[in-house]
């Protein structure tokens, strides 16, 4: 595997006045051990374990340790970080192991002299791609620190190293899974891509194979929908007509707002939802309308019981209509690039059949059916007017591929549409052969 990198400022080993510098890991428990002596006596911060994750460089010049760097896992969600890559929340989810961050720097007191700092940075830098793909099997894309915003710390030595402060954090400190408490300490942000490409890659829609064992499932996505859309959407689907009883201990609105949220998170079952859902932070429960028991500060997701009962007596297509016109209204046209399919929610529940954003790979309109009627469900998602398919493209599996779902995304919504065929459509089959047989390749 060969490394292609940028370098801090120039190449670490033009410059003069220094001897030649090695990066080694501290992998050894004697190692470690002095490690820690160094961290506990010299930095003001003293010893911390970093997270997940983690690697531990030891900088040194010619034979003598001159520095000390400690690599672990990096913040669940930065507004300024997701921003600057150009991620979404589930995105992020996703890739954030690709991002490794700076816990701890320390040059050591008996070799510190001018431009030691930002000399040991570069080289640490320049050998922890290659040194994290041997410890962890991939290559990371982009390193993150924070420095105080107080000006205690400038961060002096980050900004020489080419580093980019992109933001300050609002002063929480994550106490739990979904809990999180004010610390007064709000924090300034710093990034460094590891490579001239680390962006596009971040970004691109299949990750390269040096990269590909850092994604995840998504674990700990709290909602693909932003904090602004998270208060409208109970209020929208208090609408949807309320099949229990008096005795409700949370609103229609509530419930089907969460259910929403496992759907668009990619949920294909009511277990899955619940797990989706049970990721959501504590503000977020609050701007769905959720409130903590008297005398608790956390705020608890409804069980799986609840979200059962209700499915089995909700008018499904009621809440699909509804939950369409509202992701119609906050996300205004389509995108281009779309695909429709069916999930079964539960076997006795019914099938929710969705239009999905095959870049966020979340729905964008959906539509219900009883078990068993995914394709007339699908015809009356493409046949609402609500459902606007102007020059996207939508692509579906070999269920969907027939004259009257091509009539409605072509002819009555002026969209495209790319066809699966299967052997059991042997006509049809044969028919798309001879036509491609002789067909150029498309440019």
């Amino acid at each position: 595997m060969s490394f292609t990198h940028i370098p801090a400022l120039k190449d670490p080993t033009t410059w003069t006045g220094f001897g030649p510098f090695s990066v080694v890991l501290a992998t050894s428990p004697e190692e470690r051990a002095q490690v820690e002596v160094w961290l506990a006596t010299e930095h003001r911060l003293g010893v911390r374990q970093p997270a997940g994750r983690t690697l531990t460089q030891i900088v040194y010049e010619e034979e003598e340790p001159v520095a000390v760097l400690q690599w672990g896992a990096c913040g669940y969600f930065l507004k300024a970080r997701e921003d600057f890559i150009g991620w979404s929340q589930l995105l992020c989810a996703k890739r954030r192991n690709l991002i490794v961050n700076n816990v701890r720097f320390l040059v050591l007191e008996a070799t510190r002299r001018t431009n030691m700092a930002s000399k040991a940075l570069a080289h640490a830098l320049k050998a922890l791609p290659a040194q994290w793909y041997e410890e962890h099997g991939y290559e990371p894309l982009l390193a993150s620190t924070f420095t105080d915003a107080d000006g205690s710390a400038q961060g002096t030595c980050y900004k020489a190293s080419n580093w980019q402060m992109v933001g300050q954090t609002k002063g929480f400190s994550r106490v739990s899974a979904d809990f999180y408490e004010a610390n007064g300490k709000p924090k300034h942000l710093w990034l460094r891509p590891l490579r001239p490409d680390a962006l596009e890659r971040l970004r691109a829609p299949e990750l390269a194979p040096e990269h590909a064992a850092a994604q995840t499932e998504g674990k700990g996505a709290p909602s693909p929908l932003p904090a602004s859309a998270l208060r409208t959407l109970a209020q929208a689907l208090r609408q949807v007509p309320d099949p229990r009883d008096t005795n409700r201990t949370h609103s229609i609105g509530v419930l089907l707002s969460l259910i929403a949220l496992g759907l668009l998170c990619g949920g294909t079952n009511l277990l899955m939802i619940t797990r989706h859902i049970n990721r959501l932070t504590q503000p977020q429960r609050r701007q769905l309308g959720l409130r903590p028991r008297r005398g608790k500060d956390k705020i608890n997701i409804p069980n799986y019981e609840t979200f059962r009962r209700l499915l089995n007596r909700l008018d499904l297509e009621a809440f699909a209509q509804t939950l369409s016109a509202w992701l119609g209204e906050h996300r205004g046209a389509l995108p281009s690039h779309l695909a429709i399919d069916g999930k079964t929610i539960r076997s006795t529940l019914g099938t929710i059949v969705t239009l999905c954003d095959t870049d966020e790979k979340v729905p964008v309109a959906l539509a219900a059916a009883p078990c068993g009627g995914e394709l007339e469900s699908a015809r009356r998602l493409l046949s609402r007017e609500s459902t606007c398919l102007l020059n996207a493209v939508v692509s579906g599996d070999a269920l969907y591929t027939n004259n009257e779902n091509v009539r409605l995304v072509v002819m009555e919504n002026g969209g495209n549409v790319l066809l699966s065929v299967k052997g059991n459509q042997p006509t049809l089959e044969r028919e798309t052969l001879r036509v491609l047989e002789d067909a150029p390749f498309l440019p």
